[in-house]
């Protein structure tokens, strides 16, 4: 809910700098929630009577990876000395995620709409055209120090640069960061959705603890 207040707090104000920084960031979201998905899968349903405990031990090691992996030295410092093993602290590549989302039918474009997300943060022609309200030819072209430059030689190229910026190829920018963000975030929540809560299999549940969900009602229990 952070990303998508955020996107719209800046789609209100159409900063569209921040807006592919925030439209990154779900879309690699996305991805990273469809690799523990696959994963979770993967390690899903694959339990015996006899190795449940590996099965539960893998899942859920997937499960602590995802959510408490860490770049920064000092948690990770932090959380080796509370005894989390180390394999468990190794964050997921994005690159990875990305490329694994790709994958996907219907995400074929990810990585190609990442690139191009990370592009337009960077500080390179693509961040420089957030700022670009289009070209025209003219004979002069005024500077911002208020000194008008003249081309006595006839017409010449003139790009525009402002903030905000303006103009159909802008405002075509945001409709398409829009319709990136909310496909990002509709396909998080389907990941979400579609993973697995446990390794084990209802029936797997049930010769081992008597109960199909793995729970024991004992309100019924003297």
């Amino acid at each position: 809910m952070y990303l998508v207040d955020a996107f719209l707090s800046l789609a209100e104000g159409e900063n569209a700098l921040a807006m592919c920084a925030i439209a990154r960031s779900m879309l690699e979201l996305s991805a990273f929630l469809h690799e523990v998905h696959a994963r979770l899968l993967v390690a899903s349903f694959t339990a015996s009577p006899t190795d449940w405990r590996q099965a539960g031990e893998k899942f859920f090691g997937l499960v602590l990876r995802a959510r408490f992996a860490t770049s920064s030295s000092w948690k990770r410092d932090w959380l080796l000395k509370e005894g989390v093993p180390v394999g468990r602290l190794k964050p997921f590549n994005i690159g990875s995620c990305v490329s694994g989302l790709s994958s996907q039918s219907g995400q074929e474009d990810a990585a190609s709409r990442y690139d191009q997300l990370c592009d337009f943060v960077h500080h390179n022609l693509s961040g420089a055209a957030l700022v670009n309200s289009g070209d025209a030819d003219a004979h002069y072209a005024d500077l911002p120090a208020g000194v008008r430059v003249i081309n006595t030689n006839g017409a010449m190229r003139v790009t525009q640069y402002e903030y905000p910026a303006s103009g159909s190829n802008y405002t075509d920018l945001l409709d398409d960061l829009a319709v990136g963000f909310l496909r990002d975030a509709n396909a998080s929540v389907r990941w979400l959705d579609a993973t697995p809560e446990s390794p084990y299999s209802p029936e797997l549940l049930l010769s081992l603890t008597g109960s199909s969900s793995g729970a024991i009602d004992l309100r019924n229990n003297d």
